[in-house]
């Protein structure tokens, strides 16, 4: 019979999140080494929590990942460091050429649907074609509450039963 005592498994945020995004992006340990531009045994120490990533590996391992800046960002606070990259809503005024090219985008479009969702699919902006065709095929009475496109869709009493492929 075994006497040792065993420690409860550590906590590690980075490895974690580090393990997760290689595993969905199917990449093996010395892929993403080898992308990163840093040895196998290092990246191997960070996923472990046997050594602690710096800022510049850290952000070397997210490019390497193709990580979203908010992804980025949450890796950066998970090794313990201040976020590197802003988050602005659509509303705030230093993001208002963004905004214009949006609502343009969504004009030129026309007179095909187009809608603007953020990323949890909750409908953000639509233009007139595509809020007629949820207002046809959902009713009046729907369009007045948030709409979340994923669930449109999946949703058997919306847009579901109008799918097809």
């Amino acid at each position: 019979m075994d006497s040792r005592q065993h420690a409860p498994p550590s906590i590690n945020p980075v490895g974690d999140l580090l393990r997760g995004w290689r595993n969905r992006r199917a990449m093996s340990q010395a892929d993403l080494a080898f992308e990163a531009g840093i040895s196998i045994k290092h990246l191997s120490y960070v996923e472990t929590g046997k050594a602690a990533g710096s800022r510049d590996i850290l952000l070397q391992l997210a490019a390497a990942l193709g990580l979203s800046l908010r992804d980025r960002n949450a890796l950066l606070e998970a090794g313990g460091f201040a976020r590197q990259y802003g988050e602005r809503d659509l509303s705030a005024p230093e993001v208002a050429d963004a905004k214009r090219a949006i609502d343009l985008l969504l004009r030129r479009h026309e007179p095909f649907p187009a809608i603007v969702t953020d990323r949890r699919w909750n409908v953000m902006q639509a233009n007139r074609a595509a809020a007629r065709l949820m207002t046809m095929l959902l009713g009046e009475e729907r369009m007045t509450g948030p709409l979340n496109h994923m669930r449109m869709f999946l949703a058997p009493d919306e847009l579901r039963p109008f799918v097809v492929d």
